[in-house]
């Protein structure tokens, strides 16, 4: 039976038949087999002592194919992994329990917000809203939980230590078997506050450069005007084409 087992295993189960007829000593073994295909499945060993007259004679086992399982889990400790080491916060919420208490927070919340993970848990997400949040946005979040539909939105929050940051959040319901009622909400966090921050700035620059653009056209076509009313001939006519060109710039500064 050794040589069914792969050859990285068969030690393990060497030994654990060993101690089970020499000690007495039952084992329970996660182990892989090689199958004459070359397959390699994975295996529950169990075994214990066979005893005759109280005298150990041999062993008496059973081994159960469990890969679908091991692949199972090995996917399961991957997109675990994947959720902890994300950059982004990533929370969720109990939608079964009242006020909707967080039961995971991974290391990328905890680094965003400042909050350790034993203050999140069990408690509601609104300990991140403060003095400066909107609360139109936060009607509007509730509200889509109460529809249980996913939201997007941005939301000014505050870290542990009372700093204001805007929140890029996304909120989605997850269902139970039924694909019916929803058990669980999965929040994302991303701090985007350098990117509201620069969005403003190039917003009051565009509009002091549409200003002082408008000015600059205005003048322009003041002094073409004059221009036009003070000469004949063709520079009154040059004149006059600047000043509308001028007037077509100034429209399409105003929008």
């Amino acid at each position: 039976m050794i040589e069914l087992y792969h050859p990285e295993d068969q030690a393990v189960i060497e030994d654990a038949v060993e101690r089970a007829t020499t000690e007495g000593e039952p084992y329970d073994k996660t182990v892989r087999i090689l199958r004459p295909d070359g397959e390699v499945r994975w295996t529950r060993a169990r075994g214990k002592p066979w005893y005759e007259d109280d005298e150990i004679v041999g062993v008496r086992g059973t081994f159960q194919d469990i890969t679908d399982h091991k692949e199972r889990e090995r996917d399961l400790r991957m997109k675990s992994q994947a959720l902890e080491e994300s950059p982004v916060g990533i929370t969720i919420a109990d939608a079964t329990q009242p006020d909707e208490p967080i039961i995971y927070a991974n290391e990328g919340f905890s680094t965003l917000t400042g909050y350790s993970r034993e203050r999140v848990l069990d408690n509601n997400c609104r300990f991140l809203q403060g003095e400066g949040t909107d609360d139109a946005k936060v009607a509007e979040i509730r509200s889509a939980l109460n529809a249980e539909r996913s939201i997007r939105t941005e939301i000014l929050n505050y870290r542990v230590d009372g700093t204001p940051f805007w929140n890029k959040l996304t909120i989605s319901p997850v269902t139970g078997k039924d694909a019916e009622d929803v058990t669980h909400y999965v929040g994302i966090q991303e701090d985007v506050t350098v990117k509201k921050r620069r969005d403003r700035l190039i917003e009051v620059l565009n509009r002091v450069l549409r200003h002082n653009l408008r000015n600059d056209i205005n003048a322009i076509q003041g002094f073409a005007r004059v221009i036009a009313t003070r000469t004949d001939g063709e520079t009154a006519q040059m004149a006059q084409r600047i000043s509308e060109k001028a007037g077509e710039l100034s429209a399409l500064s105003e929008r």
